[in-house]
């Protein structure tokens, strides 16, 4: 079975990357770099290895076409480079559910941390009524570089899983388990998040403070992703031919939001000006729950031509997530 996103890969150098999406080409994975061997690192592994973190994606790309440039893949299909490790190159695959069942057999020998992230999990389980099987714990703590100041990352597997997680969050915040975003930790989210953009942050924080999947728990900020698995797709990998056009702007009306929790995420959208256009999607979480069904958004991203090959269907769609000044925005009537 091929990693999922939410796992990590250790490459035979020691580069870590972060899965990206389920469906990969059959020779290699697509991922992400994100940790790098290095002795000055702010991060300790389990076998006092020191590690530092590459956060922006324009960073990872020039570290790997310095260093690594094996890690930089041309995707025929997709007509761009991409970051990615051949399956030869991978040393070994970090999962989340085996990180969730390792925690779990340690019972009470658990730092802070460890406790605040299974209690949420549990907290979440038995809500949800889902199986212990479908969850697992992502980030830095599979990684073993976490700090005691780390956030929780959770990651649940599965379609219909997902939707019950889903649907059983905003009951989960009215009860007082966890809290949303407010004040000037919302504020300082919508920075960390949002930063780069030259965007009013209030219009991101309307945005930031509504969304279900992520908060505060126990005083710790946590993020949950929900993960389509491949059999939940119609498609594998290959099965179309995209060809980027450009960065634009446009403004695109949601018609349907029904796979806008997921990571990957996609909205289907009518766009008046150019109707060919009809999805926006992403495979970075910042870009889930970002708009409803019904609403006006103004995005800036890089626009693509898809061809479905056996159908010979063609669309253009939202690519987002790729350049830092990427964004989907709500337009309210009262905006100015």
């Amino acid at each position: 079975m091929q990693p999922l996103e939410g796992s990590f890969l250790v490459t035979k150098q020691g580069l870590i990357f972060e899965v990206k999406g389920v469906l990969h080409p059959e020779d290699r994975v697509i991922a992400y770099l994100r940790y790098v061997p290095s002795e000055r690192g702010e991060r300790i592994a389990p076998n006092r290895e020191r590690y530092s973190k590459i956060q922006s994606l324009r960073r990872r790309e020039r570290y790997l076409k310095e260093n690594f440039p094996e890690y930089l893949w041309y995707d025929e299909s997709r007509g761009r480079w991409l970051q990615a490790v051949r399956k030869e190159d991978i040393s070994y695959v970090l999962e989340a559910p085996e990180s969730l069942r390792e925690l779990r057999d340690r019972g009470r020998h658990t730092t802070l941390l460890e406790s605040d992230s299974l209690a949420l999990v549990e907290g979440i389980v038995e809500s949800a009524g889902i199986g212990w099987d479908r969850v697992g714990i992502t980030g830095s703590q599979l990684l073993g570089l976490s700090t005691p100041a780390s956030d929780i990352d959770i990651v649940v597997y599965g379609c219909k899983t997902g939707r019950q997680v889903y649907s059983t969050m905003n009951s989960f915040f009215s009860q007082g388990a966890i809290e949303r975003y407010s004040g000037q930790r919302l504020y300082e989210h919508v920075n960390f998040r949002w930063g780069e953009l030259d965007l009013d942050p209030r219009k991101l924080a309307r945005v930031e403070e509504q969304k279900a999947l992520q908060g505060i728990f126990r005083t710790r900020e946590f993020y949950i992703k929900l993960v389509k698995l491949p059999s939940d797709l119609e498609q594998t990998y290959g099965d179309c031919v995209y060809r980027p056009v450009g960065t634009q702007k446009a403004l695109c009306k949601i018609r349907d939001d029904s796979s806008s929790i997921f990571t990957p995420c996609e909205y289907l959208v009518d766009c008046e000006s150019d109707p060919s256009i009809e999805r926006i999607v992403s495979y970075r979480g910042r870009f889930a729950e970002q708009a409803n069904r019904d609403t006006l958004v103004e995005v800036r991203g890089v626009v693509e031509h898809v061809v479905e090959l056996d159908t010979g269907r063609k669309y253009s769609q939202f690519v987002l997530g790729g350049g830092v000044r990427d964004y989907m925005i709500p337009v309210l009537q009262n905006d100015s």
